[in-house]
């Protein structure tokens, strides 16, 4: 990766070093990746961080994965990048802390649709790619049954957005230290939320209003797999794991979208109530 091209979609949780290096173009497109996930954090149980799901495409013979969140007994949070145009090409992994597991470690969900945000986008610009509106809701053809290792998180209010300074964590199955390994095991991440005006600063006109930042370093950061992740904190999500720079080049701020923005917040509410 050139030091130039330092803003990437992020779909992979907690990775850091040399596996976050990769081509750009690893991160623009889900069907390219291959069991990338978390670097940094610790292992942590399922009965833990309940809430958290497996979101897995498959195209053309090629599986790719990212992170979501159980926001009703129907519906998956998570990132807008992270969806294929076809839900039958989609399944998610919930009530499990093993990677693609099921039967008494877990259950497969098929999807009966999906809608992403309206505004949704990817952009491309001089130092790398982002994305805007960077969510999406999906419908499960059956409802999850809510227990000892499914539960629901509430999302944040429209306007309620993370205080700078707030820890926030981050689970998901991401690529977990500097060699690329990847971690059959759920992990999670604690990171702080950093001042808006910081994160203009740092990345100038494409960091938007819908979104917001977290710390972010070579060793605990989000980066291939992790997209669609939840940032939660006191039982409450704030935001959805979007893009950054996996925390090895500058700036290496992490960004999410944010669940307080009223344009995002309503549609996630009209989804839930419609889709």
């Amino acid at each position: 990766m050139r030091a130039t091209q330092v803003v990437v979609l992020a779909l992979c949780l907690i990775c850091a070093g040399s596996a976050a290096s990769a081509a750009v173009k690893t991160f623009l497109d889900p069907r390219l990746l291959y069991d990338q996930k978390i670097i940094g954090g610790h292992t942590t149980h399922i009965d833990s961080e309940r809430f958290t799901v497996q979101v897995i495409s498959y195209t053309q013979g090629e599986r790719a994965s990212c992170g979501g969140s159980l926001i009703s007994v129907h519906h998956v949070l998570t990132a807008g990048h992270c969806v294929v145009d076809d839900p039958k090409q989609m399944m998610v992994f919930a009530g499990t802390s093993d990677f693609l597991k099921t039967g008494k470690n877990g259950t497969a969900l098929l999807l009966k649709t999906l809608k992403t945000h309206p505004k949704f986008k990817i952009v491309t610009t001089a130092k790398g790619t982002s994305a805007v509106y960077d969510v999406a809701v999906l419908r499960l053809a059956q409802a999850v049954t809510l227990g000892k290792k499914t539960a629901l998180i509430k999302i944040t209010a429209a306007r309620s957005e993370p205080p700078t300074g707030l820890r926030v964590t981050i689970p998901g199955w991401g690529i977990y230290d500097d060699r690329g390994v990847n971690s059959r095991k759920l992990r999670v991440g604690t990171f702080t939320v950093i001042n808006r005006a910081q994160c203009q600063k740092e990345f100038g006109a494409i960091f938007t209003p819908q979104e917001f930042c977290i710390t972010s370093n070579p060793k605990s950061s989000f980066c291939n797999g992790d997209s669609g992740g939840p940032a939660v904190a006191n039982n409450v999500q704030y935001g959805v794991v979007s893009w950054g720079s996996c925390g090895k080049e500058s700036p290496s701020s992490s960004v999410l979208a944010d669940l307080a923005d009223p344009e995002i917040n309503s549609f996630i509410v009209k989804m839930i109530k419609t889709l």
